[in-house]
């Protein structure tokens, strides 16, 4: 028999006006809530009240806070060894992160600092005036989480104390997505360096020196930078890899690859054919696809 003992102290939060107002309440009381299907209706969402094994349909304004603390709880991050992530991460507000060179010039020494020291092999990157992208591998167990999190803690003390400021400087946690690399890491390659000249600071990535560009295209010198087996196949030899690397530049790289990179990075989600995502999945027993929308389908 259920136990009620649970609700001894049960309120029904305060509707005044279509608004609840007792707000912290139902965060705190959540529990005892369950939200029915296609639960978002615009502004509104239906609660279902289960008080003494009772079923009564509320609908309360609710703020989306609550919507997505319910209904769209962020995805577990997996990172398995050995598959290729990319990975943004952005100033809070959207604000600067890099006043200089200096400030760059920093981020880069700590980047190949802790890559070194938690075992991810970096393979192209591009500092912005308010973001950062990354394309590395792991090597090991939760490398990247650990790499992210000591460059992180670095750059703030020292972006805080050069500029006389205090408090956070990143928009939450990092984002990230898993690249298949067949058919897809080259083009994060692209991504990345031509970053510059899609916001419309350069002409040409060449010319934008904080990125990995140079030593892609160019073969310019670094001990920070690692290539990928997918690069090293582009030729026989260094020559010929940059080569047909800067030929891969001549063509921007397309609106709905550009809108899939996006939003596989902001979500969390796997980039790569079904069959690749599937693999994930069962490889790490978490989601890295879009989630279905509405009822299961009736067998």
């Amino acid at each position: 028999m259920e136990d009620k003992s649970r609700f001894k102290d049960w309120q029904y939060p305060t509707i005044e006006d279509g608004k609840l107002t007792k707000y912290n309440w139902l965060v705190q009381h959540s529990e005892h809530f369950s939200l029915g299907y296609g639960t978002d209706i615009g502004a509104f969402t239906y609660i279902i009240d289960i008080k003494w094994g009772q079923c009564k349909v509320y609908l309360i304004q609710l703020t989306r806070l609550l919507i997505e603390k319910r209904e769209m709880a962020r995805l577990l991050r997996v990172s398995p060894i050995g598959i290729p992530q990319h990975i943004i991460q952005r100033g809070t507000n959207r604000q600067a992160i890099f006043a200089d060179d200096s400030d760059m010039r920093a981020y880069l020494s700590w980047l190949k600092e802790y890559s070194v020291k938690h075992d991810v092999e970096i393979h192209a990157w591009v500092l912005m005036t308010n973001h950062v992208h990354i394309l590395c591998t792991p090597k090991v167990e939760r490398a990247t989480s650990k790499m992210m999190q000591s460059i992180g803690r670095m750059y703030v003390k020292y972006f805080n104390c050069t500029y006389l400021r205090t408090g956070t400087l990143w928009e939450g946690r990092f984002k990230s997505c898993l690249v298949q690399s067949e058919h897809y890491l080259l083009s994060l390659y692209r991504y990345i360096e031509l970053n510059p000249v899609r916001a419309g600071m350069v002409d040409d990535p060449n010319e934008y020196s904080w990125s990995s560009y140079g030593c892609n295209a160019l073969g310019v010198e670094t001990k920070l930078q690692t290539p990928h087996e997918e690069y090293l196949h582009l030729g026989k030899n260094k020559v010929e890899r940059q080569e047909a690397y800067r030929e891969l530049f001549k063509v921007q790289v397309g609106k709905e690859l550009l809108t899939e990179i996006r939003e596989s990075t902001n979500r969390g989600l796997a980039l790569g054919s079904d069959s690749f995502s599937a693999q994930i999945e069962m490889l790490t027993n978490a989601r890295v696809t879009k989630k279905r929308i509405g009822r299961p389908k009736k067998r």
